[in-house]
């Protein structure tokens, strides 16, 4: 079972590099960022999904940047930025993506149907069956949306505890002057990326996830 499958470590590597590349981290932030993002393409085989919380004490310390780098190799990336309120539990409801939210911390002191329904998804979408219930049309009829699935949080400052402690917490610094980081320019970005987003699919493979949906485990007490 799955031979020619692209080997596991490797490409954690790989993934915990690329980030690297263009972000300031520790190697443990790096490893645990790698993990998540093959996490992201075996969604369909998790019970569960802890959320990727990317925080900082101020403006500058590469929260959006690290988001900029996970949306090529995540799987079906997503975007929040100016989406309304509806096309947001439609978009979750309907395509299943690994959702990217920016600024977290203004979305959720904002606008107030927004910041109802993000919490919503939030609250409800860290497990499989997890659902967002909203009455709808003139004959206020219900409708559940789906929302279960991977996500990636970013801001400075709290998020609500019922978040927080389904959360990988991410924290973030400014980078030194002596640290340096690539070039991040989208166009070449997004082609760099090719070659690992489809290594990362391929590794995804219908038999690993068989082979996931079947594990067990041992937690630790």
């Amino acid at each position: 079972m799955m031979h020619n499958a692209p080997n596991t470590a490797e490409l954690l590597e790989c993934c915990r590099k690329w980030v690297h590349r263009y972000v300031v981290l520790s190697r443990e932030q790096g490893l645990v960022i790698a993990a998540w993002v093959l996490h992201t393409w075996t969604i369909d085989a998790a019970e569960c999904t802890p959320y990727l919380h990317i925080t900082a004490p101020e403006k500058g310390c590469g929260k959006s940047r690290l988001l900029e780098t996970l949306e090529p190799i995540v799987c079906n990336a997503c975007r929040t930025g100016g989406m309304s309120p509806a096309a947001l539990v439609r978009t979750m409801d309907q395509e299943r993506p690994t959702l990217l939210l920016d600024e977290i911390d203004a979305a959720m002191g904002g606008e107030k149907e927004y910041s109802e329904v993000l919490r919503g998804i939030l609250n409800e979408g860290f497990r499989r069956g997890g659902n967002f219930r909203k009455v709808e049309g003139k004959k206020h009829e219900l409708r559940v949306f789906h929302v279960f699935g991977a996500k990636a949080i970013a801001g400075i400052g709290k998020i609500p505890e019922t978040v927080q402690s389904r959360s990988l917490v991410i924290e973030m610094r400014r980078k030194t002057h002596l640290e340096e980081v690539a070039a991040f320019r989208m166009r070449e970005v997004k082609e760099s990326a090719v070659l690992l987003a489809t290594s990362l699919k391929a590794w995804a493979s219908n038999d690993r996830l068989q082979y996931l949906r079947e594990a067990r485990p041992q937690i630790p007490g």
